[in-house]
Formats: C-alpha cells, structure tokens, sequence
C-alpha cells in the first residue's frame, strides 16, 4: 500500500520534523501544489523537536519515526500511540538498526522485528 492511499484514507496525517531544512522543503511541496495536485490536503508539519512526537494532536492510530532510536520510546509511545494502534520506528546502534513493529493492546505493548536496517541518527531528547 502506498503512502498516498493511506493519507488519501486517513482524516489528517501530521508531520514534525527536526530539520528546519527538510521542513522548508516538505512544506514547500505542498504550497507547491504537488501534494494537493494529487488529492491530498490533510497533511499538516510542524517544526520541533520529533523525538517528543505531537501531543496536541495525540493520539495517533500510526506513529512512523524515520530516524535510528538508541531505545524504543516508551513515554512517546505511551503517551500518543492510541490503543490498537500501530507504530514503525529503526531501533539500535547508529552502525545498524532493527526495524520494528509496535502494535499498542491497551497498556501491553507487543513488539515485532521486521528487518535489520540502518537509519540517520534520531536527534532531540529521546536521540
């Protein structure tokens, strides 16, 4: 399934970036009319620190964090993941990863690895 089939299904999509940068350039994309060229207009960013995730939007039914976290994180999870939600995040060392799978059962947390891989490292509190 594509990203653009997911959002065009979901009521918003949030993202929150660390990198100004990188911000800049998604939030272009869209006054660029690429994303709305498509038929997407629920996406909304936010610049700040990622690690700490979005709690006035929480919860959310999927959480995709796509930068190298030393641990899992627990707090954000806790706090924003809603329940029967599902989260994705690279987890380890900055040399490789594991790719897991989240899914929140009310307070049990059931954790899946998918794959070894190797992500930018995830910067901020919980980096």
């Amino acid at each position: 399934m594509s990203p653009t089939s997911t959002t065009r299904r979901s009521a918003s999509s949030y993202r929150r970036s660390s990198h100004p940068r990188r911000t800049r350039w998604s939030a272009t994309r869209v006054v660029d009319g690429r994303l709305h060229g498509i038929g997407i207009r629920n996406v909304h960013y936010r610049f700040g620190d990622g690690t700490l995730g979005w709690l006035q939007e929480a919860p959310f039914d999927r959480i995709l964090i796509t930068a190298g976290a030393p641990e899992v994180p627990w707090a954000l999870l806790r706090s924003q993941l809603k329940d029967g939600g599902v989260a994705v995040l690279p987890v380890g060392p900055e040399d490789g990863q594991m790719l897991v799978e989240i899914r929140r059962q009310g307070e049990r947390f059931v954790k899946t690895n998918v794959c070894p891989c190797v992500f930018v490292k995830l910067i901020g509190q919980e980096g």
